[in-house]
């Protein structure tokens, strides 16, 4: 159900798919077996493409969600190489790096792959040009971490809050 519940979320949301291979690095590491790693991936990937199939070839649709500004951010953050037309994109190769080190883990539960999503969105909260809704992509997961978590210091989730609310109270043209 989740793997579904997943690919209607692709559909509505293509951010999502950074969970994917997290997913399955959870289940490769818990040795679920590659017919079920498998069945993992196309799940969600099929039932994306039912979904946006009727669009996928619509100019509309392309230049609004495969094309956004919004989808450009993400790449706006680098650090040049020595080479001229070579850069560092920093948010996906923080995501990438989060993934590599979750991969390590010998163990992973639940409670493990809701702490790794968090932190991957949260990264990509904190590397990418703010805008209004991304936000709110780390909020389930910080919030499940702080109840799980009760004796963590909550000055961390504060000030995320009071930094982003601040910056969008004294920056209105980010809203754009």
């Amino acid at each position: 159900i989740s793997f579904v519940l997943l690919g209607i979320g692709l559909a509505t949301k293509t951010h999502l798919i950074v969970a994917l291979p997290l997913y399955c690095v959870y289940l490769f590491v818990n040795k679920a077996g590659t017919k079920k790693i498998v069945q993992s991936l196309l799940i969600p990937l099929v039932i994306y493409i039912a979904l946006t199939l009727p669009y996928l070839f619509s100019h509309g649709y392309v230049e609004m969600v495969l094309h956004s500004a919004e989808q450009a951010k993400l790449f706006l953050v680098s650090f040049p190489y020595a080479y001229e037309n070579i850069r560092f994109l920093l948010a996906p190769g923080a995501v990438l790096l989060l993934m590599c080190y979750f991969f390590t883990y010998p163990k992973i539960n639940q409670d493990m792959l809701i702490f790794i999503l968090g932190l991957v969105f949260s990264v990509l909260v904190m590397l990418v040009p703010p805008m209004p809704g991304w936000f709110y992509w780390s909020i389930p997961f910080l919030t499940y971490f702080y109840i799980r978590n009760k004796e963590a210091p909550h000055i961390n989730f504060w000030l995320l809050n009071i930094a982003y609310i601040t910056y969008f109270a004294l920056q209105p043209e980010a809203n754009v």
